[in-house]
Formats: structure tokens, C-alpha cells, sequence
């Protein structure tokens, strides 16, 4: 790349002064020997093309420069620590990928150091892929409620239990300089964790190994020339730490190249900046560790190897029992100050015996002298070095080189001096522009691109030279064309897509209506930022943009402002949901009974606080989990002396220390509504807490069907969704449906039914096609009657694990085009690049101008989401809105028994049956446990 020499010989003959302009010289006889007869040096023509013949060889040259000098910047443009190309670009950056596996995960954790990068945090660790049983919840089909205790069956109905899947276990064993009240150790590992996770996967316990002493008796017999006495002693101590603890060998890059380790096996798994791990430490059972046995029959064997040790006489061992035998232990090699209890003589631990029979020792400080401390490794990033910096673009015009007897040279400019300059600038802006062109090669081979700027283009003279006056009163034009020359969108496009070659991908193509420079910006940011987007390929933050949505949005060529640094989470193009990142805090069962609290108190009408007995403590509780208050004996209303139960109540707070939860009355609206029953209750002693039985209630769908029912099979309906609800996204091919009644008009049943099949899906027109079920002996309601009816998917699958929701805006459908043929596209790009084990869920959701409501845009949808963010992803009315719109379920609001309805507000009527009273709104009724009259025996206006 540097060597120009071998690249000479091939093409220095072709690009000599003497050899271009004899080609020149032959091209006229060819051409114009008729005309042109007159080659003598004395001629104009000859000498104009002597001076092209020597800017054509001058160029041809500057070509043969060393590639490294050719793609070096400017000095001003070069950046400190990069070279030709950025760090990012190197192999440490390119080749690796963030930590997927289980050893990937090993390798990064065992390379964590503190802040100050003088010793590593972890000696060793461990990652154990726990049972799904550890977060299970269950599904009572009947109620169609979601609840962490196993409800009771009814009617012979079997509750189905879910497990949610792909938690981790983590172990980490302290180094010796590191513990586990190690700020440096806290923050280091709680970064880590944030910012590399899978999809659907996570760590949702954290156990760190304590240690235990381990005492260890040893006697050995020197050689006979054996002098270091220290050294001997420090090399024992050592090996024998490391043979009990094994610790992670670490290499530099360079070193392992030079034994001959490939690049592709050095940089494999995580980008390690602290020396690359060739191999790993055994994968110890901590979680068994405290039936600590520890072998150390192969100890000779090592201890043998240091030199002036003549053999092993004797060892043995003893450990500290572990006081929890439920926690997870490893041993440490004579505890804290292992040089001290060494060389102390009531423990017996190290014996060296000369050959003479003589006991022999050292001091702690010369033996501490002779151990050499673990050394943390620090490589620099490879880059490929900067070479000369050479002014490339300079161009020496041909006029300024003819014989004064031109008069090119001569101001004011006068006679045939302009025309003859002007004549030249066709052929001055060629070579001008040939020179611009080449210089232009750190820029065309960029991997950090802006703009369209391809062609090498600038004006030959140097501003208020000859030849520039000469050209003063048209040059702004010309200059103003020429700029406009070097820009080629297409050809940007093209260099773009064979840039991304290199990476094994290439640009979008161009199915979604996005303006063209939005679809630029987006390629030239994945090219930018493409080893970095590949290196988090399945790494996902809830709480900022990840590298996942914006590879999507790199494959749809849509979304800049997902490149953007600060960016604004309610205006995404498009959203990335992880379903588990919804779910509520599992309780601790010590919850499930009921709690009655000291006190309840409101703080500025914004702030719900329960002060707790003694006992239970709080210690387990936490934040985001759902309660349930009870009020003993209801709400006072005579007559009714049922509990009332406020259910899915969100902890905002916990202080354990303090005896004391709140929670935000913001975002547990039904606590406006009662706090003062709430308050009264806790004084009298009749409120009582406990865990939310129901953490979440399936959704059921309003009957409707579509005014089109054009493609309707045979005993086949075309249902639609209204507007009040969420499309049914996790409903599918095949899938049964029922179809109850409130109460079946003329009748007043309510435990009709109807079982129907459902044979296709449209998520862009909102419709379902259903048919009936076989052996179904009910017919379909009659149109008039169907707000008295609701359906429900009868088919339960887990929609928490390995589920990710992508909602889109239908307004991205080009207006011309098929959005059907679109929407599996965009299906086939996201799918491309979420792994293969997580399903996807698409939403479609209307533009709010297009939308006939606003509760389900897509701009609803993203404030609901940005709210979301805002509580830190934490549970709160927000997670329930989004879980609402996904249609996963919704906030248990709906209550039971006598006297649990709640007498409708004005606003709530006219929610309900619409301003005129010719609506029906079952979801309104449901959700704010309205009390109500079935609308085919409601009275006339």
C-alpha cells in the first residue's frame, strides 16, 4: 500500500513527457496531417500541446503515489488516534461482536477493571440459564385474568401457567483486590449490564460468591543450590493461588499475530480492551460451592515445576465452614493477608527443607517484593497509520508556463490574450479538475460520509492570478456551475452500496414514500456507524434507541431521527417494543395475605403513603409491583356492606428503613376517586393491602362487522375493530374466537355463545374473516343487535417471552402502491434482522389526520410511549396504555360482586352511548365498571 515501486515499471513508460507527446504529435498526423503540417517547436499548436503533455504526465504521476499518502486528509482533517481510517473501522471494532453467548458474556465481565484501570474486578464468573418456573405467572381461562397465584378453577376450567424465559443467573467471584461493596466494582458491572443485553433475554439475579479461607498446610524440600529463598516463596504462593482459584490468562493482539493466531481467531467474540482471553477460567458450580471440595492432587505437579524446588513432602488442607449454607462460596487461598499466614508458624503453611534437613524462610516484605502483580493490559485501537500529507488538488495552470511571446503573462489583458485564454480553459479545467478528483480519494473511499459530493471539481486559477482577471466577468457563473457539477446523488448512492459491500449488506431499496434526502442520510449513518451497529446486532436498550432500530431503519431507508444524538423518544419514526420490558415485578409471596398498615396519609393530593406494623417488612417489596387495597365492609354506601377492592394499584416508592410505600395518585387514578374512604378506612382499622391477584385482564372485543362484506365465506363474517379499540395483533390464521352475549336480546341470556374460525387477517383495513365453527348450531347476531355482544381469542400463548412489537404508521405506504406487497417487505426486513428465535408482532396504526380516533394513532401511541420512558420503564399507567394499544391486556379495573358498579358520570354517559345516544361503547362500560341496562331493554329518551 506504501510501495510504489512495483507499480513504476507497468506504467512509467506510458506516462513520460516524451512518450505523451509523441502519441499527441501521432494523433495529429492521424487526424489532421492534411491540414496540419507545421509540427516545428516555433508552432502555437506544438506548444500548447508540449505544456498538456506535461500536466497529463504531472497527473499520471501523482497517481502513482503511495496509497497510504493518497488516502491521508489534510493535517487539519486528521483525527488523534485514528489513521486512513477510523478506530471504528479497525479490527478490534469490526471483527468482534457484542456478547451473545454465555462465554461471550464471560470474556466481556472478566475484562471489567476500575475506573483507573489498575486491577480487574472479577476473578471469575458465571452464567446459569435459570428455569422459567422462576418467574411464572398464570392464565385463568374462565375469567381470562393473568394473576402470580394460581387461581381457583371454576367450572372445571384448568388455569394455564406460564414461565417466563430466557433469565440468567449471574455468579461473579471478586478478584482479590475487588468485593462486592466495591463502588468501582457496582458501577462498572451495573453499566455493563444496561448496556449489553439480548433480545428477551436478561439477568434477573446477581449473586455475588463470597469467600472462604482456605488454609493450606505445605512441606517442601529445596535443591540443593538453592538460594532465593523469597522468590521460591513468592513463586508457591502464586501457583498455588492460581492453581486454587485459576484466573483468566490475557494476551495483547500483537502477541498472539506473532505466534501465529489469525486475525479472525484473535478478534472473535467481545471487543476486549484489556487484553484478549484465549481461554477461559473453569465454569465453577458456585451455586453448589458450599460442599467447598477442592482437588489438589495435580498441586505437586506445579509446585515442582518452579525452580529450586526438589519435591513435595507433604500437604493438606482445611476450610472455614460457610456459615449460609444457601449462599454461594469459593475458596481464598489464606484469606485476606495470604503472605502473613504464609510464614505464620501456628499454621504451619509453608515448610522449606535444604538439602541439609535445615528449616528455611523469608521476611513478608522480601517476599513481596519477588510477586509480580497481575498487570492490567492497555492496547491501543489498530488503525492503519496516517502516511504524507500531500497537496494533491494543486493544479499549475499550462498558460502560466508559455513563452512570454504569447502574451499570456501580460496585464491589463488585451487583443487575442482573452480569447486565447479562453480557447485554453476547457483543456486548464480538465487537468484542474483531474487533480481535484484524486485528492477527493480520502473522501470518496470514506466510511463517514454527508453530502452527494463526488466529482473533483475547482476552478484552474488561483484567485486574482492572470488568468483569473482574465475570466472576471463571467467566472461567478462558471465557478457557480462547476460546484454544481461535483454533486451526483445517484453516483453517491452507488459508492454507498459498494462501501457496504465490504460489511455484506448493501443500501435499502427505495418501497417507502421518504424524501431523498432523508433516505441518503439514513444510508450514509448505517455506513458511519455500521461496525458499531453490527457490534450490538442483538443488544437492546428499552430506554434509548438501539442499535437493533436502527439497523431496521437502515433496511427500510426511513427514520433519520434515529440517528440523531439526542433523540426525542415521542417522535420516533418507527417503535421497538420488548414485550417482557412490561411485565409488573413479580411479588414476594410473604404479600399474599392481608397487610393491615399502621397508618395512610396524602401528600399534596399527589402522594398516597402506607406506613407499615412491624411486620411483614418491606424489605422485598418493590417498586413497580402491583397491590391491591381492600376496604372492609365497602365504601360506607348504605346497604352495602361488601369489600371494596381497588385492584392493580402501581408501588412507586419503597423505604424499607422507614416502613413505608406510596404510591402516585396520578397514576392510580382510582385512588382519586376513594382517597378519602382510604384514609377513614386505615383509621378505623379496615383497609387491608396485599399483592394484586389480578395483574393483568385480557381484552375483549366489541362485535362489529365490517359495512363490506364482500369476500365473506360461506357462514362467514367480515368483522372490523371500532375505533375505541386496539387491533387484535396477536389473533391469527385459524385461530378460534368466541362470541358472547351481554345478554341476548329477547332472551336475557348470557351465556350464549358462538364459536367462529378465523380464516384471514388483515392488519391494514382492521377486518377479521371468520366462519363458523363445526358443529356450531347459533347463527350470527343481527346487525341491529350486535352492541349487546363481545369476542374473545380463545387461543392462549405465551406473549411475554422472545416477543418484540414493531408499530408502524400506515402514513409510510406509498400512495400509489400496493401496501400488501409493502407490508411484506417491511415483515421480511425486520424479520432479517431480529433473531430467529423472537417472534414479531406488526401494528399498524393510522396517521391522527386520517384517524377517525385519536386513542389509537400512531402520535398516541408514541406519547403513551414517551411517557413510558420518562418513569424509567418502570410499571405505571403508561406500561398499561401500551400494553392496551399492543393488545396484550389491560389494567384489572373491572370489578365484582353486588354492589360494585359505579352510577355513570355525564361525561362517562356521553362516552358511553355518544352525544346523541345512538352509541354503544362496551369497552367504556367495562373499564369504568359502569352500572348499565343492556341497551335492547334500555328505557326510550
Amino acid at each position: 500500500m506504501s510501495n510504489s515501486t512495483k507499480l513504476l515499471p507497468i506504467v512509467r513508460d506510458s506516462i513520460y513527457f516524451d512518450t505523451l507527446f509523441a502519441q499527441a504529435k501521432q494523433a495529429i498526423a492521424t487526424y489532421a496531417g492534411q491540414t496540419w503540417t507545421d509540427t516545428g517547436e516555433h508552432d502555437p499548436g506544438v506548444t500548447f500541446m508540449e505544456g498538456f503533455s506535461y500536466s497529463v504526465s504531472d497527473l499520471a504521476y501523482r497517481n502513482t503515489l503511495p496509497l497510504t499518502d493518497l488516502l491521508t486528509p489534510p493535517v487539519a482533517d486528521q483525527v488523534p488516534g485514528d489513521g486512513i481510517f477510523p478506530a471504528d473501522f479497525g479490527p478490534q471494532a469490526a471483527l468482534t461482536s457484542g456478547p451473545i453467548t454465555i462465554d461471550d458474556y464471560r470474556r466481556a465481565l472478566l475484562d471489567l477493571t476500575d475506573s483507573e484501570g489498575s486491577y480487574y474486578l472479577f476473578r471469575n464468573v458465571r452464567l446459569v440459564p435459570l428455569n422459567p418456573s422462576d418467574y411464572n405467572y398464570y392464565y385463568d381461562t374462565d375469567a381470562r385474568e393473568f394473576s402470580f397465584q394460581k387461581p381457583t378453577p371454576i367450572d372445571g376450567s384448568v388455569p394455564v401457567s406460564y414461565g417466563l424465559r430466557g433469565n440468567y443467573a449471574l455468579y461473579l467471584e471478586p478478584s482479590r483486590d475487588s468485593s462486592k461493596s466495591d463502588p468501582e466494582a457496582q458501577s462498572a458491572l451495573a453499566d455493563f449490564l444496561a448496556n449489553n443485553r439480548n433480545l428477551g433475554e436478561a439477568i434477573s439475579q446477581t449473586i455475588w460468591v463470597q469467600p472462604t479461607a482456605l488454609y493450606l498446610s505445605l512441606t517442601v524440600e529445596l535443591e540443593d543450590d538453592a538460594q532465593d529463598i523469597a522468590g521460591i516463596m513468592a513463586n508457591i504462593y502464586t501457583a498455588t493461588d492460581d492453581y486454587i482459584s485459576p484466573k483468566a490468562r490475557r494476551y495483547l493482539a500483537g502477541d498472539l499475530s506473532a505466534q501465529g493466531v489469525s486475525n479472525e481467531d484473535i478478534y472473535q467474540g467481545p471487543n476486549l480492551e484489556h487484553g484478549w482471553i484465549t481461554e477461559l477460567p473453569p465454569d465453577v458450580e458456585y451455586s453448589k460451592t458450599y460442599k467447598i471440595v477442592v482437588d489438589l492432587s495435580h498441586l505437586p505437579n506445579v509446585l515442582l515445576e518452579i525452580d529450586g524446588i526438589k519435591s513435595v513432602q507433604s500437604y493438606s488442607y482445611w476450610l472455614y465452614a460457610p456459615v449460609n449454607n444457601a449462599a454461594a462460596y469459593s475458596p481464598l487461598l489464606w484469606w485476606n493477608d495470604p503472605i502473613e499466614i504464609m510464614l505464620d508458624p501456628t499454621h504451619n503453611s509453608v515448610i522449606l527443607i535444604t538439602a541439609g534437613g535445615q528449616h528455611v524462610t523469608a521476611t513478608v516484605a522480601d517476599i513481596e517484593a519477588r510477586l509480580t502483580p497481575t498487570p492490567v493490559l492497555t492496547a491501543p485501537p489498530v488503525v492503519l497509520p496516517y502516511g504524507r500529507s500531500r497537496d494533491i488538488a494543486q493544479y499549475h495552470p499550462v498558460s502560466d508556463k508559455f513563452p512570454p511571446c504569447y502574451g499570456l503573462q501580460q496585464l491589463p489583458p488585451a487583443g487575442v490574450q482573452p480569447q486565447l485564454y479562453q480557447f485554453l480553459l476547457p483543456f486548464e479545467q480538465m487537468m484542474a479538475n483531474g487533480c481535484r478528483q484524486l485528492a477527493m480519494l480520502p473522501q470518496l473511499l470514506s466510511f463517514k460520509r454527508s453530502g452527494d459530493t463526488v466529482w473533483g471539481e475547482q476552478w484552474p486559477y488561483a484567485s486574482g492570478s492572470i488568468g483569473d482577471q482574465v475570466h472576471a466577468g463571467y467566472s461567478d457563473v462558471l465557478i457557480e456551475q462547476i460546484n454544481a457539477n461535483a454533486n451526483d446523488y445517484d453516483h453517491e448512492l452507488a459508492i454507498l452500496n459498494y462501501l457496504l459491500g465490504y460489511f455484506g449488506t448493501q443500501r435499502a431499496s427505495r418501497m417507502l414514500e421518504t424524501s431523498s434526502d432523508e433516505f441518503l442520510t439514513v444510508e450514509q449513518n448505517y455506513l458511519g456507524k455500521i461496525t458499531n451497529l453490527a457490534f450490538h446486532r442483538d443488544n437492546i436498550r428499552i430506554d434509548q434507541v438501539s442499535a437493533l432500530q436502527k439497523r431496521i431503519a437502515a433496511r427500510l431507508g426511513f427514520g433519520s431521527d434515529l440517528f440523531a444524538d439526542d433523540v426525542d423518544m415521542g417522535r420516533l419514526p418507527f417503535y421497538l417494543i420488548e414485550h417482557r420490558a412490561l411485565l409488573p415485578e413479580k411479588p414476594s409471596s410473604q404479600y399474599d395475605s392481608p397487610i393491615y398498615p399502621a397508618a395512610v396519609t396524602i401528600t399534596d393530593e399527589t402522594t398516597l403513603t402506607v406506613t407499615q406494623k412491624d411486620t411483614p417488612s418491606l424489605d422485598e417489596l418493590r417498586v413497580g409491583q402491583l397491590v391491591d387495597f381492600v376496604l372492609v365492609g365497602g365504601l360506607g354506601i348504605t346497604n352495602d356492606t361488601n369489600d371494596y377492592t381497588l385492584q392493580g394499584l402501581i408501588v412507586d416508592q419503597v423505604n424499607a428503613s422507614a416502613k413505608t410505600f406510596s404510591l402516585d395518585i396520578e397514576q392510580n387514578p382510582q385512588l382519586a376517586l376513594y382517597q378519602d374512604q382510604i384514609v377513614e378506612a386505615a383509621t378505623k382499622g379496615s383497609l387491608y393491602w396485599r399483592n394484586c391477584k389480578i395483574w393483568l385482564q385480557d381484552i375483549q372485543y366489541p362485535l362489529d362487522y365490517a359495512a363490506d362484506q364482500t369476500g365473506a365465506a360461506t357462514n362467514g363474517k367480515i368483522l372490523t375493530i371500532p375505533p375505541v379499540s386496539p387491533f387484535p395483533a396477536l389473533v391469527k390464521q385459524n385461530d378460534v374466537l368466541v362470541i358472547r352475549a351481554i345478554q341476548e336480546p329477547g332472551v336475557g341470556n348470557s351465556d350464549w355463545s358462538l364459536r367462529v374460525i378465523v380464516k384471514d387477517v388483515d392488519d391494514i383495513a382492521g377486518t377479521l374473516a371468520v366462519t363458523l365453527a363445526d358443529g356450531e348450531v347459533n347463527s350470527y347476531p343481527a346487525n341491529a343487535d350486535v352492541g349487546n355482544y363481545y369476542w374473545y381469542d380463545q387461543n392462549n400463548i405465551d406473549r411475554f417471552s422472545f416477543v418484540v412489537s414493531v408499530a408502524l404508521n400506515k402514513a409510510i405506504f406509498p400512495q400509489d402502491g400496493d401496501p400488501y406487497a409493502t407490508e411484506l417487505w417491511i415483515k421480511q426486513c425486520v424479520q432479517a434482522e431480529i433473531p430467529a428465535h423472537v417472534s414479531i408482532v406488526i401494528h399498524w396504526l393510522d396517521d391522527a389526520s386520517s384517524s377517525a380516533s385519536n386513542y389509537f394513532s400512531f402520535q398516541s401511541f408514541a406519547q403513551s410511549y414517551a411517557s413510558w420512558q420518562q418513569t424509567d420503564t418502570a410499571p405505571s399507567a403508561a406500561t398499561y396504555q401500551l400494553l392496551w394499544m399492543l393488545s396484550l391486556g389491560r389494567l384489572p379495573a373491572r370489578l365484582t360482586g353486588i354492589g360494585t358498579m359505579i352510577v355513570a358520570s355525564d361525561k362517562q354517559r356521553t362516552d358511553v352511548v355518544g352525544a346523541d345516544g345512538d352509541q354503544w361503547n362496551i369497552n367504556v362500560i367495562v373499564e369504568d365498571s359502569l352500572f348499565f341496562v343492556p341497551r335492547a331493554y334500555a328505557p326510550s329518551a
